[in-house]
Formats: structure tokens, sequence, C-alpha cells
């Protein structure tokens, strides 16, 4: 179906830009853009409903009382906790090491894990990683061959 917009020159070129990177079409950019838009709200869990709740537009929020203020030493400790979640997360993808691997791999295996949980691939010069131990590990792992 054809329409007409009237969108702001920035925006317009933006998008443009957008598509030409992607090597795309504009029309796709705008109605992944209108996809994504219109596509129903996740629902929200929460997780320490002690610490957090649901705030009227839908996110997440620390609970305090009026008056209270937070402390950066607050956000640092709830980025943290956070930080060690989706760590523990991406390590333990589709079940729990059989092994774990000595720490100095672990930012390795973290990383490959990333990749195969988001489709994407890793690629490192390090070849003593083993791969098996990520589940989908083995095709998303890329060993960059030396010059």
């Amino acid at each position: 179906m054809k329409t007409t917009l009237d969108l702001d020159d920035a925006l317009l070129i933006e998008a443009k830009t957008v598509a030409a990177k992607r090597r795309t079409t504009l029309k796709a950019v705008v109605e992944h853009a209108l996809r994504r838009e219109l596509a129903p709200a996740p629902e929200i869990t929460n997780p320490d409903p002690e610490k957090y709740e649901i705030g009227p537009l839908g996110f997440l929020v620390l609970k305090r009382k009026p008056g209270d203020t937070v402390t950066l030493e607050q956000i640092q400790a709830i980025q943290k906790e956070i930080d060690e979640e989706e760590f523990q997360r991406a390590l333990t993808a589709a079940g729990v090491f059989p092994n774990l691997p000595a720490s100095d791999d672990l930012t390795d295996l973290y990383l490959l894990g990333l990749a195969v949980r988001h489709g994407g691939r890793f690629a490192t010069f390090d070849q003593r990683i083993d791969a098996a131990l990520i589940p989908g590990g083995p095709a998303a792992y890329f060993i960059i061959p030396p010059s």
C-alpha cells in the first residue's frame, strides 16, 4: 500500500543512511521500525519485590520512600549484581558446565556464549579455548589465522 509521510529532513537522511549501511531499502527500514514499535511489550517480572516495583511506564524501578535519595553506591551495587547475573546466564546458556574452565578462559567463554546467544561469531587468536563447553560454540568460534 502506498502512503505519504511528512518526515523531518534529518530523520529521513538518517534513515536512508541506515538503509544504505544495511544494504536494504528505506521501505524495509521503516517497516522494521513500525513493526518493532507496534509489537506488544514483553511482560516484565519483578525479580525482587522487596527492592523493586514496576513503574507506571512498565519499567522496573527501585523502591524508595518519599524524600529518599538513591546513592551512587546503590546504583553501582545494582549494576554489579546485574552484570554478575548476565555473566552467569551466558556461561550456563544451556546448562551447567561439566567442568569449570580456568579463570583466564572465562572471559573468552563468556564472549563466545554471548555470540552464540545473539547469533554472532566470536573471533580470536587464542586456540586454547574449548568451544565445546558452550552448546553451539564450535559453530560460532572462529580462530583468526596468524599473519
